[in-house]
């Protein structure tokens, strides 16, 4: 019997029979071999003085415009144009709209909460969002959107029963100290009492629980109740009455100092003889002039506004040693403010306006004076040079 014997190929083998297979190396790129080289037959003069591409025309423009269909081109053009307005609306309106759910806010938000029908009603407002309008623009009775003390991440609608320098009696449950007890809740500076309309902290967590809450919290004033969509109303704090008011459980105005901001306010030795008072009081005296003109710089007038408050804040504390000193650099600076042409909302001394009206005038009609004392000098001046020249001549 025959037997078959196959030869096992060697790697010396294969690769001598791929080294026949394989081509032979390129010189150069295997894509650019098949390329013809053609010479150059510009001449370097006409290379150089060779004129410019055209720039394509408009039906070349049109052209190349149609390669995007025409329902693409609408479209990218609606987007362009759309995109920056509905952007700029968004980021810049100053309004917003928000919903407002429980019943702690009765009867003005959802009357129907605790009807006992077990629906809840949802009412919607029109509320101006943070960052228009100033902190001090918050009146009593006014309706807030507040992020809460106790959990930022929760918002809270509430009316503010009192302001800086109120006193309040709280609801009974709250903890009170015994002055407290006496006078009531003192409201410091930059912080305000807030409430439900419903008089009820078993149905409003609010100041009656945590307190006093700061304006920095606040991120929108409700100004239309937007419930029922084709009866918008205005919210108007002349036309509301509140629990807290109506109780008289609040004391308005009861300490004046707490609404000045604390940097305002007098230090212990600023309107001592020598202080920093008293060397203010010298340089708005030494030149009055000079001092109207810096009040006229930002940063000039808003030191001044600040030695103001700290000299007004002294002065309402009626001590006999420094009362003196505070009342006289209130009346200059307030001089002060009135030669710049400013104003001053509540002086304390309105009399001095006048004063400074009186002396403008008169340093007014003295400058006419001196003008027509120059002009009738020098109108004599030429007439007599040319009663020479005719005299020469």
């Amino acid at each position: 019997m025959l037997s078959r014997h196959y030869a096992t190929p060697t790697s010396n083998s294969i690769r001598d029979s791929l080294r026949k297979v394989r081509p032979k190396k390129f010189k150069t790129s295997p894509i650019q071999s098949h390329r013809p080289i053609e010479p150059i037959r510009e001449s370097p003069a006409e290379l150089l003085n060779a004129r410019p591409a055209r720039a394509p025309t408009v039906a070349q423009v049109q052209a190349r415009r149609q390669v995007l269909p025409p329902h693409v081109r609408k479209f990218l053009g609606w987007v362009f144009v759309w995109v920056p307005i509905v952007t700029f609306a968004v980021t810049h309106i100053p309004f917003g709209v928000m919903t407002v759910t429980g019943g702690s806010m009765r009867p003005l938000f959802n009357p129907a909460s605790d009807s006992g029908d077990g629906e809840e009603t949802k009412d919607k407002m029109l509320v101006l969002l943070q960052g228009h309008w100033k902190k001090d623009d918050i009146q009593r009775g006014e309706i807030v959107v507040f992020r809460t003390p106790h959990d930022p991440n929760k918002i809270a609608v509430k009316r503010v029963v009192a302001i800086a320098g109120d006193k309040v009696l709280p609801l009974e449950g709250y903890e009170l100290t015994e002055e407290e007890k006496r006078t009531g809740v003192l409201i410091p500076f930059n912080y305000m009492w807030v409430e439900g309309d419903v008089d009820d902290r078993s149905k409003s967590v609010d100041s009656n629980w945590y307190g006093p809450i700061t304006q920095n919290l606040v991120i929108g004033r409700a100004k239309v109740l937007l419930t029922p969509w084709w009866k918008p109303t205005w919210i108007r704090v002349s036309e509301h009455s509140w629990p807290a008011e109506e109780k008289r459980r609040v004391r308005y105005s009861a300490a004046e100092a707490e609404t000045l901001d604390p940097d305002y306010r007098a230090k212990p030795g600023d309107f001592v003889p020598g202080g920093p008072a008293s060397m203010a009081l010298a340089d708005f005296k030494s030149n009055p002039q000079l001092a109207a003109e810096k009040a006229q710089v930002d940063r000039h007038r808003e030191k001044m506004v600040v030695i103001y408050q700290r000299a007004r804040d002294e002065w309402k504390r009626q001590d006999e040693e420094t009362k003196g000193l505070a009342g006289e650099l209130i009346k200059e600076i307030e001089k002060c403010f009135w030669r710049a042409g400013g104003s001053i909302e509540y002086p304390v001394f309105p009399e001095l306006k006048w004063e400074v009206l009186q002396e403008k005038a008169r340093d007014r009609a003295e400058d006419e004076r001196k003008l027509a004392a120059v002009g009738l000098g020098a109108y004599s001046r030429m007439a007599r040079e040319e009663r020479e020249r005719r005299k020469d001549g």
